[in-house]
């Protein structure tokens, strides 16, 4: 009996696929067709293994019923590799054979085409094969043909296959003839991406808005074209939001209607008839894009009669970004994804931009932004000062801006005691030397102060809270000016890092304790802490994939982990220390390193001493009779606290280089070789009764 998924060890063991290949050889009839059935699910359910190519190219030569031969087709391009030349061969002939067969043509097509999407040899071998279809062929394969043409453009564009695809949207076949003019739709939405200007966006979007109602009504139902006919209809009909907030949004309410039946309900023929994995992230996505943009027209037509702008300017942010966000693509989604995020900044941001510039005073929008950035690093902080900027371009005429323009440099100039021509002439020159910071002290301009304060505590714990209140304050004296968003990025990850050493006091692993209480004792590794600190900055939501472990060529060396987000890279270094904590050591022995990969990056790095002391496990009590008596040994000392466990260092600046500034290199000690608490307790004897 051929082995299932659930055999033990069938996904791992060595040259399994050599014993599943033998197998095959000896099996016939139906066991053969179960053998082929058993060995496709077990490919299928594991991730893509090329060594399984071999025995599923027998398995498809082998195969006697169309189902176990599509499944075999299916799985060989699963699990082949992109350079597997004998596996594009395999299935390239199969499909070749079948071209005029209703059910295998199609299927060894997806096969082929699945295997496309990441192997160019099987790419051009598709390619080649969809130009050779005949008009006349079978109209299953020509439909499925015609949605690889689609899918393939998303990831090389062929002119070769474009002019094919549109050959087709005239073909006597109903279904082809759909078929091509929703795919020819869909090239023509990916390309609203290449829109040079305003003007042209609006134009192209017209005519793409044209060209899905033309898939529409080229057949009797075609929901996949109808709702990006609606979807479309609402992206032109926010350009009216400005203009009449109350009739856009109450026709924008209908089209959102008529998307959300189309995607939801289940009762009617419609959107379900598509089902793939790529098809409902689509329609996830569509449904996500729809629903923002009628909200969003909504919001704007009550925006002037809100009192409570905050939230009201964080609505309209929260919407604009759920249009901007773009989830990783499936199959060949990529291009109309990238497509539906560029709708926020080119058809959301002007609109609500003109909107909120009525609305808001320019000192209003400022306070909200600020507040928001202070307290927050993310899409929304950012979406609002796209809002900010969108509503600054909203604001009509030049004359209007320019007396306060006027005023606010006179204030400035009448601040750092220069003319406001002179301001102006140094404003420039510290830009294009990349140093208004330091401009902005030497003017006397009061520079706002990096972040630390925020309503909640830091971490959700008063211990946690107090450290890093603490090290921010020393970081944000000693960097000075220093890049805001660099300046987030940092909180986030001393946050996670301290919390990180509060859990490992609190729950110690086992590198972490003596080898009496069955730890690691002083064995434990660097090693053992850098991949905990790995696994904690993997699972925190904030920081996730960002998370990096033994990075090379930083300042010359390779730092054991760290943290690499869009606006910075933050260093961590992991050492272990079997004598000496003190600072001054760690400073002596540990910190220039630490410093260099500081003053490689963004002038932060952080510096973790796994202690593993022999004192650290003083006190611990022998067990004699099985009961605890005073072991040999020095005698014990008051443990750390967690604040006590951090402090900041850096090296002198080199005093050559008056600009440089100093570097922060954050310090945490995490004891080690530790006792429990328990195993340091001494009962005495019971007295006798």
């Amino acid at each position: 009996m051929p082995p299932s998924d659930a055999t033990p060890g069938y996904h791992n063991d060595l040259g399994k696929w050599d014993l599943e290949a033998r197998r095959l050889d000896s099996a016939g009839g139906e066991e053969l067709e179960d053998g082929i059935d058993f060995l496709t699910h077990g490919v299928l359910s594991g991730p893509p293994d090329p060594g399984a190519a071999p025995v599923l190219r027998q398995a498809l030569a082998r195969a006697q019923s169309d189902l176990a031969r599509a499944s075999a087709a299916m799985a060989l391009a699963y699990a082949a590799g992109p350079l597997d030349a004998d596996s594009v061969d395999a299935l390239l002939s199969a499909l070749r054979a079948t071209l005029g067969h209703a059910y295998l043509g199609p299927a060894f097509l997806d096969a082929l085409g699945l295997l496309a999407l990441r192997s160019g040899l099987a790419r051009t071998e598709l390619s080649s094969q969809v130009l050779r279809l005949k008009p006349d062929d079978a109209s299953g394969l020509l439909v499925r043909a015609a949605k690889w043409v689609g899918w393939l453009h998303t990831v090389q564009p062929s002119a070769d296959l474009c002019s094919w695809l549109r050959d087709r949207q005239e073909a006597p076949d109903p279904f082809v003839r759909a078929e091509a003019r929703q795919q020819v739709a869909l090239i023509q939405f990916g390309d609203l991406l290449l829109a040079p200007d305003p003007a042209a966006f609006r134009e192209r979007l017209v005519a793409t808005r044209a060209a899905f109602a033309r898939a529409h009504a080229s057949e009797e139902h075609r929901p996949d074209a109808e709702v990006f006919v609606h979807l479309l209809d609402l992206v032109i009909l926010f350009e009216e939001v400005p203009n009449d907030p109350g009739g856009a949004a109450s026709h924008s309410r209908e089209l959102r209607g008529r998307v959300t039946t189309l995607l939801t309900d289940i009762s009617s023929p419609g959107w379900h008839g598509y089902r793939s994995s790529a098809t409902d992230l689509l329609g996830v996505r569509l449904l996500a894009a729809a629903d923002a943009f009628a909200r969003a027209a909504e919001a704007a037509s009550e925006l002037e009669r809100r009192t409570d702008l905050d939230r009201a300017l964080l609505e309209l942010a929260t919407l604009y970004q759920l249009v901007a966000s773009q989830p990783p693509p499936v199959g060949g989604t990529g291009r109309v994804l990238a497509t539906l995020s560029d709708f926020a900044p080119r058809a959301m941001a002007p609109r609500l931009g003109a909107v909120v510039s009525r609305s808001l005073t320019r000192m209003q929008l400022q306070s909200v932004v600020e507040r928001y950035a202070d307290l927050h690093d993310d899409g929304i902080a950012a979406a609002l000062q796209v809002l900010q900027a969108a509503a600054e371009a909203g604001l009509t005429g030049a004359q209007s801006r320019s007396p306060s323009f006027v005023t606010d440099i006179q204030s400035l100039a009448s601040r750092s005691g220069r003319s406001a021509e002179d301001l102006l002439r140094g404003f420039i020159a510290a830009n294009d030397r990349g140093d208004v910071g330091r401009w902005l002290q030497e003017c006397a301009l009061d520079v706002s102060p990096l972040p630390i304060h925020q309503p909640e505590l830091f971490g959700g714990d008063p211990a946690v809270d107090d450290t890093v209140r603490q090290l921010l304050e020393e970081a944000r004296s000693r960097l000075g000016a220093y890049p805001k968003r660099q300046w987030l990025r940092f909180v986030t990850l001393l946050e996670s890092l301290v919390q990180f050493v509060q859990w490992v006091r609190n729950a110690p692993p086992a590198y972490t304790l003596c080898i009496q209480d069955g730890g690691l004792g002083q064995g434990a590794s660097e090693g053992d802490l850098q991949k905990d600190v790995l696994r904690w900055l993997r699972q925190d939501p904030r920081i996730g994939a960002r998370a990096v472990y033994e990075r090379t060529l930083v300042a010359g060396g390779r730092t054991d982990s760290g943290a690499v987000f869009e606006e910075c890279e933050l260093p961590i270094e992991v050492k272990h220390e079997f004598s000496n904590i003190g600072p001054a050591h760690v400073r002596s022995h540990y910190l220039a390193q630490a410093d260099d990969y500081a003053a490689a990056r963004a002038g932060i790095a952080f510096l973790l001493v796994l202690d593993l002391r022999a004192t650290n496990a003083a006190g611990h009590l022998k067990v004699v009779r099985g009961r605890r008596r005073t072991g040999e040994g020095p005698e014990p000392v008051s443990g750390y606290s967690l604040k006590e466990g951090f402090w900041i260092d850096g090296l002198p600046v080199d005093p050559q280089l008056p600009h440089a500034m100093p570097k922060v290199v954050v310090i945490g000690l995490i004891p080690g070789n530790r006792a429990r608490p328990s195993s340091k307790t001494n009962y005495s004897d019971r007295p006798r009764r």
